[in-house]
């Protein structure tokens, strides 16, 4: 990675902002790179996402020796490429930042399009910019080490690409859970052949709607399936719940939501709980339970607009709609899809 930084950025000093998990396993070979001093390990968790992480990371950068002619690379996942893309784009205001991502959810989704930010107490992301990287470097060898948790926050995202595409991504998906079934079922981590090719067509997909729309204010809102509710989830767990999970919840909440507006076949709920019940991913949650909280932290999204909330809502595969009218009675109705079944 040095030689890329050094014939892409040679006028540039690059300085790694490097989640501690993967700092344990690469901190060595970083070194060995000769990034020494120039490589800095955070704490990356969803509740360090947080403009107090940002300007720690600033001081730590500047007393190492960052100035406007450096270059920031995030290394690591989601939360490091959210909170140093964000600190790049203001650092001296604003910096170039390469993403290196490190965990299937941000090889997937959050690598791409150049949305940076931190959460505030009322919810995820709600402050922020966009920030394209200059480069993303995707390697499928970070993947070898990550749980089976981290495996199905990205699947998730993959499911969710799945539903938003008509060129064959959720037959792939479903083909390779099939022939899974036939023996012990889906194990991760995927053979590297799969991820690779489940990486480059999520990828290929989100950059179609990124590069129609890269301001987020129409087709790229279709990005956000599973999110309203999934967001609202996030937060009323304080972000224990795990990103993953709470897009293949919120993707059941926004198919239920079509079937009661008429819009969605029921075929279409049944197609996607085989395919997270498949790979691992939950189908219930006891954060249900009050409505009420979780309704008042949907209301926060960011997406909601002067015409109310955005929903997104999958009539079929491939076949997606934005709405902003739906009522509340339709969404208390379609959280009950969440509840935990009785025994």
């Amino acid at each position: 990675m040095r030689a890329w930084l050094q014939e892409h950025f040679p006028r540039r000093h690059p300085y790694l902002f490097v989640d501690q998990r993967v700092a344990a396993l690469w901190g060595k070979v970083l070194d060995e790179k000769g990034f020494g001093p120039a490589w800095i390990p955070w704490d990356a968790r969803e509740d360090s996402k947080r403009l107090a992480a940002v300007e720690e990371l600033a001081r730590t950068a500047l007393h190492r020796g960052a100035d406007r002619q450096s270059v920031f690379v995030a290394v690591g996942g989601g939360v490091t490429g959210d909170v140093v893309g964000f600190l790049a784009s203001i650092f001296m205001r604003g910096v170039p930042v390469v993403q290196v991502p490190t965990t299937l959810l941000a090889q997937v989704d959050s690598c791409l399009g150049g949305k940076t930010g931190v959460d505030l107490p009322e919810g995820k992301n709600l402050l922020g910019t966009f920030h394209q990287p200059q480069a993303i470097l995707v390697d499928a060898v970070f993947l070898e080490t990550l749980p089976a948790r981290e495996w199905q926050n990205g699947i998730a995202e993959v499911i969710k690409c799945a539903l938003l595409d008509d060129s064959g991504l959720m037959e792939t998906l479903e083909s390779f859970a099939q022939a899974a079934k036939g023996s012990q079922g889906i194990v991760y981590p995927l053979p590297q052949e799969m991820t690779e090719r489940l990486v480059f067509q999520s990828l290929r997909l989100k950059a179609r709607y990124v590069a129609a729309d890269e301001r987020d204010l129409g087709v790229r809102q279709f990005l956000n399936l599973g999110h309203t509710a999934g967001h609202g989830l996030e937060t009323l767990s304080g972000y224990t719940l795990p990103h993953g999970h709470a897009v293949a919840l919120g993707m059941r909440v926004a198919v239920r939501i079509g079937i009661l507006m008429g819009l969605t076949h029921p075929d279409l709920a049944r197609r996607l709980d085989h395919i997270l019940d498949a790979y691992q991913l939950p189908q219930t949650t006891p954060l249900v339970a009050d409505p009420d909280a979780l309704l008042g932290h949907i209301q926060h999204d960011k997406k909601k607009g002067t015409g109310g909330l955005t929903w997104i809502v999958p009539r079929d595969v491939g076949r997606i709609e934005r709405h902003t009218d739906i009522s509340e009675k339709i969404v208390r109705e379609s959280l009950r899809v969440l509840q935990p079944l009785k025994t």
